[in-house]
Order: C-alpha cells, then structure tokens, then sequence
C-alpha cells in the first residue's frame, strides 16, 4: 500500500492542497516534479554522493508517476459516479 501523503511530500506537496480538475492537477504535480528533479538530480551532485541522490531521483520519478495515476483514478471514479476511492483517500 502506498502513503499518498509521503510520495506528494517527496515533491514538496500536500494533497489537500491539489486541485482536482484535471488540467491543473497534472500542472501541479508536474511542475512540483520538475523543481524536485533539478535540485536532486545525481549529477548535480559530486561523486560519492552520486549512489545516494540516483536512488533519491529514483523515488522522485515514482512519487511523479505514481500521483500522476492516482489524479487520474480519482477522476474516472468521480465520472463514473462510484465513490470509493475517494473513501479510501480519506
């Protein structure tokens, strides 16, 4: 099972605070993602920290993705009309 908060915290997000409109849902997290991925990409960071900041980059790309689907699933489920992923969220 996932920890929603934890992986919008990785990109310095809180989820109550995402809009749920498609558009600027997918705005938010990516553009969240982007600050996160220049100040943890490995190469910025030198040799022997490189291992540690890959693995941390890594994590970011999941979180990305990750809140990318869930956006996602949120919004099929709302036009479907069945609300129960909105009941696990909470």
């Amino acid at each position: 099972m996932w920890d929603l908060e934890a992986e919008a915290a990785r990109l310095n997000l809180v989820l109550d605070d995402l809009p749920m409109e498609e558009k600027a849902w997918d705005r938010a997290v990516n553009v969240a993602y982007r600050k996160a991925a220049l100040r943890a990409h490995p190469d910025k960071h030198p040799p022997d920290q490189r291992d540690a900041a890959e693995a941390n980059f890594k994590r970011l790309n999941r979180a990305n993705k990750l809140l990318l689907r869930v956006g996602k699933a949120i919004r099929d489920e709302a036009e479907s009309g069945d609300g129960e992923f909105f009941l696990t969220l909470a």
